[in-house]
């Protein structure tokens, strides 16, 4: 007599799947278990981390502290009145006006009679109220006919201000002449209220350039001009300036 035939599923009898369910738990199992430690693993360290970083002491944070901006202390150095005056040049001065002193380059000389009258002047010699203390010639060579002096004229104040005075005796050569500039002029080592005015003037025949320069000095105004052909105005210009830089009034 023949044994019964074992009922299969899907060409496996139970026993199979329930010997295959176990191996199949005990993998799911398995691979839980180590999932959990991993896990487990892995919250470790990031534990001792972030124990480690809450024991580093943080940077101390900079704090800016306002402070007083530095103030510039004004401590300019003297110039010394004998530094304006170059080797070689030559004072000059005047009875007529005690206590003037002006240096020029040794290249200027008291003009023959005939080199003064044919000089332009700066100042109208028609007016008796401004007195001639200084009148010398370059001879410095020159290429053109007009003789490059240096004229020096003084005269009580007679108006309030220095422009004022300014405008009344040179109204003429401002309206007959061609007023290129009028500026104040800044001594080094005096503090006299002073104005520079240069023109372009018509003179036997050629252009000429001036540089006046008006000066107070108390009671009294000092005109100190420059003749010189024009075309050597402005290269001559500093020189002048240089000259009038020492002129002074002791007292």
């Amino acid at each position: 007599m023949s044994r019964a035939r074992a009922k299969r599923i899907f060409g496996m009898t139970v026993r199979q799947w329930a010997v295959l369910g176990v191996l199949f738990l005990s993998i799911v199992c398995v691979l839980a278990g180590g999932l959990w430690w991993l896990n487990s693993i892995v919250a470790s360290t990031y534990a001792g981390l972030n124990a480690q970083i809450a024991a580093v002491t943080p940077l101390p944070t900079a704090t800016l502290t306002p402070t007083a901006a530095p103030t510039a202390t004004a401590s300019p150095t003297p110039i010394a009145y004998e530094s304006l005056i170059p080797a070689g040049w030559l004072q000059a001065e005047s009875d007529a006006a005690p206590g003037m002193e002006v240096w020029l380059p040794n290249s200027f000389v008291v003009p023959l009679e005939s080199e003064r009258d044919a000089s332009y002047k700066i100042v109208d010699p028609a007016d008796e109220s401004a007195q001639s203390v200084v009148f010398l010639r370059d001879t410095a060579p020159s290429a053109y006919f007009i003789f490059t002096t240096f004229q020096l004229y003084t005269r009580p104040v007679f108006a309030s201000g220095l422009d004022k005075m300014i405008d009344a005796q040179f109204a003429d050569l401002m309206k007959n002449g061609i007023l290129l500039e009028r500026r104040t002029f800044a001594f080094q080592t005096e503090d006299y209220p002073a104005r520079r005015l240069t023109f372009e003037v018509s003179f036997n025949g050629s252009e000429a350039g001036l540089a006046i320069y008006a000066i107070q000095v108390g009671t009294d105004v000092f005109y100190l001009g420059f003749t010189t052909p024009f075309n050597e105005l402005y290269t001559r210009l500093p020189d002048f300036d240089r000259i009038v830089q020492t002129f002074r009034v002791v007292k």
